[in-house]
């Protein structure tokens, strides 16, 4: 089991394939950035009938703002990145591992 304070991140990219439900707060924080809504906020795939542009914009199966440099994922946003991003993968105290297809089954 890894804790917060023993993880350490390999900028692999898998969180960036995720569904992040965005907030209202999340939302003014990136448009005050220069970001238009339209650039990256979508309509929730796992909510069909909902009509709230509440989830980040994928590209690619990835958050639109992941880029690949050097084999690394970096986020664009990364110091104003939406709160989900920030506790991601630590939903609970400790995690097996980062990675999607792993920590779902915690859930």
């Amino acid at each position: 089991m890894v804790t917060k304070k023993d993880f350490k991140c390999k900028q692999c990219g898998e969180c960036c394939k995720l569904i992040v439900k965005l907030s209202k707060k999340d939302v003014e924080k990136i448009e005050k950035a220069g970001y238009g809504k339209e650039e990256f906020a979508a309509l929730d795939p796992l909510e069909p009938k909902s009509k709230v542009k509440d989830a980040m914009k994928r590209r690619n199966s990835r958050c639109v703002f992941s880029d690949l440099k050097d084999d690394k994922y970096w986020c664009r946003i990364y110091k104003i990145r939406p709160e989900n991003c920030k506790i991601f993968p630590f939903f609970n105290d400790e995690v097996e591992s980062c990675k999607p297809d792993r920590l779902l089954k915690w859930w």
